[in-house]
């Protein structure tokens, strides 16, 4: 029963029509995301705005700076250019924004995948867990999953140009990119 309601479609104006686990999928990135800002909890955020401001200032993006943020960065220098329209904003904005733009990039690359409809909306379930774990945590993850995802549907499309420029700034935003390249194992244009 409720996988049915799950996998059913809504009926916007203008007679578009959305699936229930999607119009979920954003409503749960939402209200992690303002949980976060209520429980003051958005310091992975604070991290990512930091690379922004340290490019621009020459700081040294991997030191400590412990009154901006706990922790530490993990993020390359490109990521910069990918957090700058979001760390412009205040804070509220910038992570509400960096969230819902994270949760669209992922959903865009889910619907690429060469699959059904029902599989697709099955993907979404399954990784719904892991994404409000990463909403919540305010990460980065969800965006390089999608890199990951376009880097094997573009090869499979064979648009190797793009694939590789996802897998490189996936590369050089988080080491974790680099599992891209195992896409090219199929390939046509080896």
């Amino acid at each position: 029963m409720l996988l049915t309601y799950l996998f059913a479609d809504i009926r916007l104006p203008l007679g578009r029509k959305i699936p229930m686990i999607v119009l979920i999928w954003f409503a749960l990135a939402l209200i992690a995301v303002l949980a976060e800002i209520f429980h003051h909890s958005i310091n992975n955020y604070l991290i990512y705005k930091g690379v922004f401001w340290h490019v621009l200032e020459q700081k040294n993006l991997y030191l400590q700076y412990a009154t901006e943020y706990e922790d530490s960065n993990h993020y390359g220098p490109l990521f910069a250019l990918l957090i700058a329209p979001f760390a412009l904003l205040p804070n509220w904005a910038g992570v509400i924004l960096w969230v819902l733009f994270n949760a669209w990039f992922l959903y865009y690359a889910i619907r690429q995948l060469p699959l059904t409809e029902k599989s697709i909306k099955v993907v979404f379930l399954i990784s719904i867990i892991e994404f409000m774990t990463s909403s919540h945590n305010v990460q980065f993850n969800p965006m390089l999953t999608a890199w990951i995802i376009l880097s094997y549907t573009l090869v499979k499309k064979e648009k190797d140009f793009w694939a590789v420029l996802f897998i490189v700034a996936g590369f050089y935003v988080k080491l974790y990119g680099i599992v891209g390249l195992l896409f090219f194992l199929f390939s046509k244009h080896k």
